[in-house]
């Protein structure tokens, strides 16, 4: 949307390979060098290329993210706030992705007539609410395909006998 250069893998790559080593360092060595090299970028990308203050926000609080999810053995919820978040945080790369079509695009008619604060919200509302109905969506296509696989792989029962059932392909 308008040439931007945020928003694209370049600009977002770095979060997902500090994510991934999260998840894999085991070693207090590891954990320790990764929280070092994690707070150096996040200080880079927050306070020399931050391009606005939300952005300056962001990567200073992923070091405190980043912190908890490397020395926390666990974080403890309220159950109705798990089911809140969760689904929150397995959609945040839907919402992440998509949320600028909702002010950019789709409610570009009604910038005129809403006052800022109003199209303010409605955008951070609308933008989460697209990533979650477009993650939901996902979800729910996956698990059709896996039923259909199943389905599929199902050997099938003819007179006893077990048969593989094969895809029809047309002649």
């Amino acid at each position: 949307i308008g040439n931007r250069q945020i928003f694209t893998l370049p600009w977002i790559f770095y979060l997902a390979v500090i994510g991934w080593c999260t998840a894999v360092a085991e070693t207090a060595r590891q954990r320790l060098l990764l929280m070092l090299t994690g707070t150096a970028a996040f200080l880079f990308f927050g306070l020399y290329e931050g391009i606005w203050i939300g952005t300056k926000i962001k990567y200073l609080l992923q070091i405190c993210v980043l912190a908890a999810l490397l020395y926390l053995p666990r974080v403890s919820l309220p159950r109705w706030s798990a089911r809140l978040i969760l689904p929150l945080s397995a959609a945040g790369f839907h919402i992440y992705i998509l949320h600028r079509f909702v002010p950019e695009l789709l409610m570009v008619p009604l910038q005129p007539a809403l006052p800022p604060a109003v199209f303010s919200l409605l955008s951070i509302v609308g933008g989460v609410a697209l990533g979650l109905a477009v993650w939901f969506g996902q979800r729910q296509l996956l698990k059709a395909l896996a039923a259909w696989r199943e389905r599929e792989a199902r050997p099938l029962r003819l007179f006893g006998i077990e048969a593989l059932r094969l895809p029809l392909r047309p002649l």
